[in-house]
């Protein structure tokens, strides 16, 4: 079994694992269906983060299950792929437990489903720019002293997917 190619990527084993789901590049060189459902998903829970402080929930689950089900029948992608593609929003639903909800749980099941849509690569670079960025405007907020104890995450998110989709990291 492991010298049997995986997902149709022409890799086999683990290998395949660590690349691009099909129809991307790894660095976002196509607009695919899960992509406009990524960008979709990001705007529609911006606006609500920002306004209400919380995601739409069945939304966001609808659009995990619908990724999910285009990446193993429409796209063919390996499950274990899949899987691994969740990390980024694990690491995330784990940090809402230890932090106590400092971070939402709510951002996590956003970025389970960013992973599920892009893949793992793109989902932690994408995550972690807007970790940066959010960093960022936390130490700013702070120095100014203003009255601000919370950001929204998911509007962060959006911002360094689309900084990424226009290629301002490179």
């Amino acid at each position: 079994e492991a010298g049997r190619a995986v997902g149709g990527t022409g890799l086999s084993g683990r290998d395949s694992l660590l690349q691009p789901l099909p129809g991307t590049d790894g660095r976002g060189g196509s607009v695919s269906p899960e992509r406009i459902l990524w960008i979709v998903l990001l705007g529609v829970n911006s606006l609500q983060d920002m306004r209400k402080r919380e995601i739409c929930l069945k939304f966001t689950l609808l659009a995990g299950v619908l990724g999910t089900v285009w990446q193993l029948a429409g796209r063919n992608t390996d499950p274990r792929g899949l899987a691994l593609s969740l990390i980024p929003g694990l690491f995330c639903l784990i940090s809402s437990l230890i932090s106590r909800g400092q971070m939402g749980a709510g951002d996590g099941l956003v970025v389970c489903t960013g992973g599920i849509c892009l893949g793992f690569g793109e989902c932690l670079w994408t995550l972690c720019l807007a970790l940066l960025a959010v960093s960022a405007a936390g130490i700013v907020i702070k120095t100014r002293k203003r009255g601000v104890r919370e950001l929204p995450f998911i509007p962060f998110l959006l911002a360094a997917y689309l900084a990424e989709r226009i290629g301002w990291f490179l």
